[in-house]
């Protein structure tokens, strides 16, 4: 931007013309900042043709001291720049006057320094640059400055240092209000930065402790981990709650640690027995003379482990009692937990320092109370299990004694037995005179009752010597088919008698020779089948002999009976069981049979299934390995 403030157009008849435009230094221009340019500082305009005289220049030059100069023009366009210290400076010479004065400026110009000529866009900083890089004597030298329009202006060089001055002044207050901006921030980072390492501290100090802490967890969970493996899978282990002691002692740190359980003392009365303890070196185990002390010592504290509460203790911070205690058991910290059984207080368990006091966290009383709890169970574990094996001892002692008496019932059972048998069959033959109808039929009851009788008197022996495992198998070569139809002679008479079909299906592929209890075998057979036709009223008997996968062979006994509910077949094998046990039971039977030929079956080491539908019969299959010589 340029502000005019004076403009002179010389113009003389027949002389070249002469255009004049000058602006106050002083004047005011628009602060430079650092991407303005030459365009925004006042120029002059002082143009005269180079046929102009040096006397009108001179004139000029003097009236108007703020020209820096004097453009010279030519029809075709700038001839060059002449600096008032040039111009004065060539007229000031020896002869100058007369060389010069009167005569056209063009001489001058000839003889004049290299014009700066520098575009408008130029920054102030470049424009500087350019002119303080000229040779010495040029370096105040004003510039010639090109505009757009094909129109040059004159720029003094100290107007270019003052803009350029004030550019400095410009950026050095920018600067300050830089710096002093830079100094708040760095003030408020440092700050943050304080308050942050502040945070950061805390945060580590914080994190450091909850690393500590869970640390600790760890160490507890794993020594509950592996004190509920060794309390809940032990069973008879005297190891097992000295392992758990010695878990604890390596996890909680602590100088020593002792579970006692309450007992009665002929003597002392109610006292707690040391009865484990586990200990750090340095420490030592508890002296045997204090294995077991009163109650009483324990002062009020055994009113808080009545009640089922936890207590902590330090040395200097309890009296009476307690202290006594304390000293005698060179304790300077304890931590003390029941252990009760159905809310009964039986024992304790402790954590105890005998150098320094420590303080119990909250961690060490949830571990204790936890392994308390674990040792409670433990004990009533092992003592529920004393009392079962007790019982089950006394169970096996009556259970042997039955079986005795049964057996020797029994066995007095049958000589009567035999002997009321023979006579009524003597009878019968008419060996003791001859007997009429009517008296006959009183001999076949006899006879009948003497053999279900004698059954029931085997069928008792046999399982009083099954269950006192007294049984011992005959096991003898015999022949499958030859077993088969001895008791087929037996039982297709009973079967037709009820209009029952009796079925037998051998298979080709048995063999001809097996080992084995053949009267055991026939008994579980004719067990089966007697079954079968007792609760069969209508249809078949089928009995079929076959081998099976696995090398083994067996029997199925399959009926067209009533069938055997499903929730009586889980216990029909058992002994006694019927599927019909009332009092006014259809059929009659001890419920020993099926028992006893399972028995029978485990101990030659096979198998037998049921498979039956209500109301559409009955198939028994049972599997026997293969002997043969």
């Amino acid at each position: 931007m340029n502000t005019t403030v004076g403009l002179t157009e010389h113009m003389e008849p027949k002389r070249p013309y002469t255009k004049m435009q000058t602006t106050d230094i002083a004047t005011r221009f628009p602060t430079p900042t650092e991407n303005s340019t030459i365009s925004i500082l006042p120029t002059h305009l002082y143009q005269v043709d180079e046929e102009g005289l040096v006397n009108d220049v001179e004139k000029t030059l003097r009236a108007e001291p703020n020209l820096p100069g004097v453009i010279v023009t030519h029809v075709t366009g700038i001839r060059g720049m002449l600096s008032r210290r040039k111009f004065f400076e060539m007229l000031g010479t020896r002869y100058g006057v007369a060389v010069f004065y009167k005569r056209p400026i063009q001489i001058m110009v000839k003889q004049a320094v290299p014009t700066t000529t520098l575009h408008c866009s130029c920054s102030i900083h470049q424009a500087v640059s350019h002119a303080l890089s000229r040779e010495s004597d040029l370096v105040y030298e004003p510039i010639l400055i090109e505009y757009a329009n094909g129109q040059y202006r004159m720029l003094d060089i100290y107007t270019l240092l003052l803009a350029q001055s004030q550019l400095f002044a410009t950026l050095q207050t920018e600067l300050k209000v830089i710096n002093a901006e830079l100094e708040g921030r760095v003030h408020r980072r440092t700050s943050a930065l304080q308050e942050a390492n502040t945070q950061l501290y805390d945060e580590i100090k914080e994190r450091k402790h909850a690393e500590e802490n869970l640390q600790i967890r760890f160490r507890y969970e794993q020594a509950l981990s592996q004190s509920a493996d060794s309390l809940l899978s032990a069973l008879d282990n005297p190891h097992v709650i000295p392992e758990t002691l010695d878990y604890l002692l390596a996890a909680t740190g602590v100088s020593r640690i002792f579970m006692g359980l309450n007992v009665v003392d002929d003597e002392l009365g109610d006292c707690l027995q040391l009865m484990h303890q586990a200990f750090a070196i340095d420490a030592g185990p508890l002296p045997e003379s204090l294995s077991i002390f009163p109650h009483n010592y324990l002062g009020e504290w055994a009113d808080i482990l009545r009640r089922g509460e936890s207590l902590v203790g330090h040395i200097d911070e309890v009296d009476g009692t307690a202290k006594q205690l304390l000293i005698m058991l060179d304790i300077k910290s304890i931590l003390l937990l029941p252990i009760s059984k159905r809310e009964q207080w039986i024992g304790v368990i402790a954590l105890n320092e005998t150098a320094v006091k420590r303080n119990w966290r909250e961690d060490d009383i949830q571990l204790m109370q936890t392994v308390a709890r674990m040792l409670s169970a433990y004990l009533d574990r092992q003592q529920k299990r004393k009392d079962l094996a007790e019982a089950r001892d006394a169970a096996l002692e009556a259970s042997q004694f039955k079986s005795e008496l049964v057996a020797k019932v029994s066995h007095e059972l049958r000589t009567p037995l035999g002997a009321i048998k023979g006579y009524a069959q003597l009878m019968q033959m008419e060996s003791y005179g001859q007997l009429n109808e009517k008296q006959n039929e009183p001999l076949d009851l006899i006879i009948s009752s003497t053999n279900y009788l004698t059954l029931l008197v085997n069928e008792l022996l046999d399982q009083a010597k099954l269950e006192s495992q007294k049984l011992i198998l005959q096991m003898t070569p015999f022949e499958p088919m030859r077993m088969i139809k001895d008791v087929e002679l037996r039982m297709r008479v009973l079967a037709e008698y009820k209009g029952l079909q009796f079925k037998i299906d051998i298979d080709p592929n048995l063999p001809p020779e097996l080992i084995g209890d053949v009267t055991r075998l026939q008994q579980i057979l004719t067990n089966l089948l007697g079954n079968a036709i007792k609760f069969t009223e209508t249809g078949y008997i089928k009995t079929t002999i076959k081998t099976f996968e696995n090398n083994s062979w067996g029997f199925q006994v399959s009926d067209t009976g009533l069938g055997i509910h499903e929730a009586a077949q889980a216990t029909i094998f058992e002994p006694f069981a019927q599927v019909d046990g009332s009092n006014t039971r259809e059929h009659s039977g001890t419920g020993l049979g099926l028992s006893i030929s399972k028995q029978l079956i485990n101990l030659m080491g096979g198998t037998i299934s049921l498979n039956s539908k209500l109301g559409k019969g009955s198939t028994f299959t049972v599997s026997l390995p293969i002997i043969q010589s």
